[in-house]
């Protein structure tokens, strides 16, 4: 991998995986070819930095987060401000030529490409954010890009029993491009 030429795609989660998060964030924002998408991890730390309180789920021992909290508060304030702003610039899905890149998968909610698009591209993790506050909530399409695997369950399922008569946990995606999720 070479920083300066070479383009970086990350499926998200980046900042709760491993011993040196902070480290890790330093290292992706001084990338000059980094393109992320969100993850809900990446969601659970955009949030902390906005509100300065870490959804229980994020501090969860199965999620992750606790090592990355305790090390993201003991930074500066301008450090964190310069990394929440860094996230807040985050798409929640990127086209590029014939993929579409995401977290987790197609939400069930849209069955093709079009819809998809139209519905999430170019939503940031910061307007997505703003729209959680006025809401209370995630929309539907926003919480399953981020968390829901039932899109890769159903391709490994079918994978799984190609030679069979598979059970379809949900209804087929269409679309020409290839889904690269995390």
């Amino acid at each position: 991998f070479n920083p300066r030429d070479d383009n970086l795609y990350a499926l998200g989660d980046f900042c709760d995986r491993g011993p040196m998060p902070v480290r890790t964030l330093d290292f992706l924002m001084s990338l000059p070819h980094f393109f992320p998408v969100v993850g809900n991890h990446d969601m659970w730390l955009y949030e902390y930095l906005c509100t300065g309180i870490p959804a229980p789920i994020w501090l969860d021992p199965r999620n992750g987060g606790r090592k990355t909290y305790n090390r993201i508060r003991q930074i500066s304030s301008e450090k964190k401000e310069r990394i929440r702003e860094w996230y807040g610039t985050f798409p929640l899905l990127r086209t590029v030529g014939d993929k579409i890149i995401l977290h987790a998968g197609p939400s069930a909610s849209v069955t093709t490409e079009e819809e998809l698009l139209r519905q999430i591209q170019d939503i940031t993790l910061r307007q997505a954010y703003e729209a959680k506050l006025l809401e209370g909530h995630y929309t539907q399409i926003v919480r399953d890009v981020g968390w829901d695997r039932d899109y890769i369950r159903t391709a490994m399922k079918l994978e799984a029993e190609a030679d069979r008569d598979p059970k379809v946990l949900r209804d087929p995606f269409i679309t020409e491009k290839t889904i690269i999720c995390g």
